[in-house]
């Protein structure tokens, strides 16, 4: 494999512009020799010829000629301050700092193109460590249209850079909830890698890929990444720090199988350093905790938010983190039968585009059917049933056919279903179809003739979302009041708080009354608290 062949000695430039087949040990000491003269000009043409090589095995050969440059060397070399700052946060492991050291570099007046590549990409990656997602985007399609249309003569200059950088775009693609750009930047990266012989890059693209396509339910592309990941990490052991991207892509491929207690394992494992994936594995180990009967869903949804706490605020407040942490939480709460406080929990979602949204809109039409809010749940998955995402239409499927099965459409019910059911076993996704609650599935597969699935419906280790005794939901304006009513003694208090007449108030509350069956504001408080409203 390309990435795996002979190095013999040589210290020439490459054959193919960016591959080394010099042996490590033979580059450094070349290196080093040249920055003992103080011949700067020479150290840096090692370590741009030979950056593959040096960036996956030997990272702090780089940071060394990156720090004896003087600074007059450093301005005329616009790359070496980005890849300074690549270098400098890959080498603080493993406590490595959550950010970047800055998200602007001032660049001379005159580069040459290909120099521009690295300033963008330190940009990207310094906006998006500090949770400025939609901005870091935008700069890194930037640096991707800039390669693009680099002339011959400077795509071949950064030829050997690019799968460094490429990387970084897919992974700040992903953060931003686009999915599908992330998936094919990081593929073309992954493809320069190889042919580079970038190992570094190689992994984390290949981890990156694991996850990404794991998440969106394309199995068999998932266990292909995740088994790339695993041989290129048994033929490079030396190639350290590296986040565990495939780790959380073999976790979800666990989950799909059932087997819980190996996706908790992946993701708890201390040895896999998930870097700006500690929100997701946080998220996804919650959910796979509770439904693989670690503990209930009280004790998991706490040590979510422990683990959110330790987070800068910034980076678990948008982009698919806070996508990823809007769906842990609203299933949490819809295991615990709580419907009308995981649509709550699921608004908080910010709007990412298709598919990543998918999930939000499958999770909070399962709660509307619990809800007995069948229209509602119908007008959730209108176009998620053919989504891209196959793991977002086996959800959604599962739940326009129980909403149907609930208005006496049995034949159309069991289409859905069965189409939801060939599509889980065409990727791989059998935990997708416990979305609505056990009965709901039980009453599927007797009406479309699914022996098969006796055991998922009967299955421990598979928690699927709790019935809800709870029928109507309260409207934001009674919400809004109820709230504000738990914190103030006085009508006219919560009147002010809100901007609200008296008589309004009091309107608005006799109407959560009749929702919540109850008839005083001390009974309406405590049944909103134990629906997780308040």
């Amino acid at each position: 494999m390309m990435l795996d062949g002979a190095r013999p000695p040589s210290l020439r430039a490459p054959q193919t512009r960016g591959r080394s087949d010099a042996p490590v040990d033979d580059v450094t000491s070349a290196v080093f020799a040249a920055l003992a003269d103080s011949r700067w000009p020479e150290a840096i043409r090692l370590v741009e010829c030979h950056f593959p090589l040096l960036i996956s095995h030997r990272p702090a050969v780089v940071r060394a000629v990156a720090d004896a440059l003087p600074p007059a060397e450093l301005r005329r070399r616009p790359r070496w301050m980005g890849m300074r700052q690549y270098v400098t946060h890959l080498l603080t492991y493993p406590s490595k700092p959550p950010m970047f050291p800055d998200t602007e570099i001032r660049a001379p007046e005159h580069m040459p193109p290909s120099d521009r590549l690295d300033l963008l990409t330190a940009r990207t990656a310094g906006l998006r460590t500090r949770g400025r997602y939609e901005e870091a985007a935008e700069v890194a399609e930037n640096a991707f249209e800039a390669w693009q249309g680099l002339p011959p003569e400077d795509r071949a200059d950064a030829q050997p850079r690019i799968g460094t950088l490429a990387t970084q775009w897919g992974m700040t693609l992903a953060a931003a909830g686009l999915i599908a750009r992330a998936v094919q930047v990081l593929t073309e990266a992954h493809a320069v890698s190889e042919s580079t012989g970038n190992v570094r890059a190689a992994l984390e693209s290949a981890g990156e890929l694991s996850w990404l396509h794991a998440m969106n339910g394309t199995g068999a592309a998932a266990d292909r990444w995740i088994a790339r990941s695993a041989e290129l990490r048994a033929r490079h052991p030396d190639v350290q720090r590296v986040r565990a991207g495939a780790a959380l892509g073999a976790a979800y491929r666990a989950s799909d199988r059932l087997d819980f207690d190996s996706a908790v394992g992946l993701v708890s494992d201390p040895a896999h350093d998930f870097e700006e994936l500690t929100v997701m594995a946080a998220a996804v180990r919650a959910v796979f905790g509770t439904r693989g009967g670690e503990s209930d869903p009280v004790d998991m949804m706490s040590r979510l938010e422990v683990a959110v706490e330790s987070q800068p605020a910034p980076r678990t407040a948008g982009g698919l983190n806070a996508c990823a942490l809007a769906i842990a939480r609203g299933t949490l709460l819809a295991y615990q039968g709580m419907h009308e406080a995981a649509l709550l929990a699921l608004a908080q979602c910010p709007d990412l585009p298709r598919p990543a949204i998918g999930l939000v809109r499958a999770r909070k039409a399962a709660s509307r059917l619990g809800l007995g809010d069948i229209p509602g749940a119908l007008r959730e998955i209108a176009h998620e049933t053919s989504s891209p995402s196959p793991r977002i239409r086996v959800e959604s499927l599962v739940v326009r056919a129980a909403a149907m099965l609930r208005q006496g459409q049995d034949a159309s019910a069991s289409a859905s279903f069965r189409l939801a059911v060939d599509t889980a076993a065409t990727h791989g996704l059998r935990a997708s179809l416990a979305v609505v609650s056990r009965a709901d599935l039980s009453a599927l597969a007797a009406t479309a003739g699914i022996p098969s699935l006796a055991d998922l419906i009967t299955s421990r280790v598979l928690l699927p979302p709790a019935t809800s005794d709870v029928v109507g939901r309260l409207s934001p304006q009674q919400l809004a009041v109820l709230r504000a009513s738990a914190e103030h003694d006085q009508i006219g208090e919560v009147a002010a708080a809100l901007a609200l007449s008296p008589n309004t108030v009091k309107t608005h509350l006799q109407a959560a009354y009749r929702r919540l069956g109850v008839s005083d504001r001390g009974a309406a408080i405590e049944e909103a608290s134990r629906r997780g409203l308040l």
